[in-house]
């Protein structure tokens, strides 16, 4: 690897990147990509390095599989760190926290480099924390600055003696323009991992009955997971028709496939801020979706889309239906949806990225960075 100059900030994101798949990859990616449009050198550190190709036997071989990517992580961490000004880390919880997180919090401390801890999944306070969280909140203090992309995590944080600032997930405004739809058409659309937090089964069974009340109904899940054999087998048992399993569809690709859909549809039973509603909410669809996690601080009830009780397919399909029926109220909140998400333009995150990683927005990107301010209080940066 080519060293980066020292003439300007160097930023090293640290997180999931491709071939890993998944909202926080999407996350890390756009991340990455954005800061170097700006001009800063970013160097990406992969939390799941892929085996050369003399070790990738050892993929199918679970604990050896961590112990090769464990070893591999660290090595690349020990030579990016040092060259970096901000270390801005994108992390989830259990095992990653402690294999990715922990190493580091530790190094960085160490080369006083300013680690950015961007935490990010939804089960920090049902799960992470309420076992974990002994060991892990020390270990968090010693982060410069702990983000979290809702107000949802700032509150369960807040709850558990931890201060946090809000970096929003990226809007992508210009890879998802506005669609507005003449009608909306029972054609339903859930792009999420088809595993059980994300509810899926009941989205089959909400279609059931949406298909029951419009035969020509079709319903595209655009992901795949350990589901997908399950879910297969629970949409013949029912007789459903018009369902498409379109496994991981790459990001670029997704505005594309959205324009073949009208509704979004989320069952989630355990959320942040997941990516694909800000993405539904961009692209013009109606969405409708649970309220699990952090979603209630997302989407309003009734203003920018409908709101169900979790594990409720019953509801959902209330409430696609009520969509289908009152098309004037759902183009409306189609359009309050797109003004809320454009508070989440790169615009608007880039400013406030700078001022968490302590870069002035007027920095010459060509001169050294100089000593660090003092970081914007909470309700500063979060408004």
């Amino acid at each position: 690897m080519k060293a980066p100059s020292t003439s300007k900030p160097v930023v090293c994101v640290a997180g999931p990147f491709p071939p890993r798949i998944g909202g926080m990859t999407v996350q890390a990616v756009k991340l990455a990509d954005r800061l170097a449009e700006e001009g800063l050198e970013v160097i990406r550190l992969q939390s799941f390095p892929t085996a050369p190709a003399w070790l990738r036997f050892t993929q199918r071989i679970r604990g050896v599989r961590t112990i090769i990517r464990g070893v591999q992580y660290l090595r690349s961490m020990f030579r990016i760190v040092p060259q970096c000004t901000v270390v801005h880390h994108l992390v989830g919880s259990g095992p990653s926290f402690f294999m990715h997180s922990v190493p580091l919090l530790l190094v960085c401390a160490r080369w006083k480099k300013r680690l950015i801890f961007n935490y990010r999944s939804g089960n920090a306070g049902e799960t992470f924390l309420r076992h974990w969280g002994w060991l892990a909140v020390p270990l968090m203090h010693r982060a410069d600055c702990i983000a979290v992309p809702s107000a949802f995590l700032q509150r369960v944080f807040r709850e558990h003696g931890i201060n946090s600032i809000t970096l929003p997930n990226i809007g992508d405004t210009e890879l998802f323009p506005f669609h507005q739809r003449r009608q909306f058409r029972p054609r339903l659309i859930a792009a999420r991992h088809l595993t059980s937090i994300y509810g899926m089964e009941y989205v089959v069974r909400a279609f059931a009955l949406v298909q029951s009340k419009y035969p020509d109904a079709v319903l595209g899940l655009a992901g795949s997971g350990g589901d997908e054999p399950a879910l297969r087998r629970l949409c013949q048992d029912l007789g459903l028709r018009n369902v498409r399993f379109h496994g991981s569809v790459p990001n670029p690709r997704m505005p594309d496939l959205y324009l073949d859909y009208d509704i979004a549809v989320n069952a989630s039973v355990m959320d942040n801020f997941p990516g694909a509603l800000l993405e539904a909410a961009l692209s013009g669809l109606a969405i409708v979706t649970s309220g699990a996690g952090g979603i209630p601080d997302m989407i309003q009830h009734g203003s920018t889309g409908l709101l169900v009780p979790m594990r409720d397919p019953g509801a959902l399909a209330a409430a696609v239906l009520n969509v289908l029926q009152d098309q004037n109220a759902a183009h409306s909140r189609t359009v309050a949806a797109r003004q809320w998400a454009e508070r989440f333009s790169w615009a608007h995150v880039y400013r406030e990225l700078l001022a968490c990683y302590q870069l002035p927005p007027s920095q010459d990107r060509g001169e050294a960075i100089s000593a660090p301010g003092v970081l914007p209080s909470t309700e500063d940066v979060a408004a």
